[in-house]
């Protein structure tokens, strides 16, 4: 539960947020795969990568990916008590390489669910707003609340998955059908 928990908030918190420099990077090839037919015009297109570099995408994605893989170390490094630092480090550099490689896909939904959800005039309100002090300050906290938020939820959950699972469990085999283990119902597919 806790593994499927922690992939869910870090794939969800991925998309939420962002650095400036890097963001104009991370974009340009998301900006010739909706360019080419995606919804918008160019200049919702061009709000868009506006707000998500003004929304620092790349800077909270990096520290999200940050905590995850530390995360990661340290319940490997309980299942294995005597790994090495070095061990420790590869194994923080697969994590973060492989999350990294699914970055573009992250951007693009992120653009793309941007894209069908605001109109020109409200991409130019959330523009104006993140500009305010207190937008600003949204921006600073955004990633801090959602992590908490987070945290508590799947703390929330963790106690109470294994009875639902039991009893979903119970009521797919009583119905003639298979359940799946335990595992199957948490791991990240």
């Amino acid at each position: 539960m806790r593994r499927l928990a922690w992939l869910t908030c870090v794939a969800v918190l991925a998309t939420v947020g962002g650095a400036p420099a890097r963001a104009q990077t991370m974009l340009l090839p998301v900006v010739d795969v909706v360019g080419a037919g995606g919804p918008g015009t160019g200049t919702t297109r061009e709000l868009v990568d506006e707000l998500l570099v003004l929304l620092q995408y790349d800077q909270v994605a990096d520290r999200i990916i940050d905590d995850a893989a530390t995360d990661v170390v340290r319940r490997v490094r309980i299942a294995n008590p005597h790994m090495t630092d070095k061990d420790a480090q590869a194994v923080r550099q697969l994590f973060e390489d492989a999350v990294r490689r699914g970055a573009p896909d992250l951007t693009l939904a992120s653009r793309s669910m941007l894209l069908r959800n605001y109109s020109e005039q409200e991409l130019r309100e959330l523009i104006a707003f993140y500009r305010t002090p207190v937008g600003q300050k949204s921006i600073r906290l955004n990633p801090e609340l959602s992590g908490e938020i987070a945290s508590r939820a799947a703390a929330a959950v963790s106690g109470t998955l294994p009875p639902i699972v039991e009893a979903l469990s119970v009521r797919l085999r009583a119905a003639g059908f298979r359940s799946p283990e335990f595992s199957e119902f948490t791991s990240a597919r």
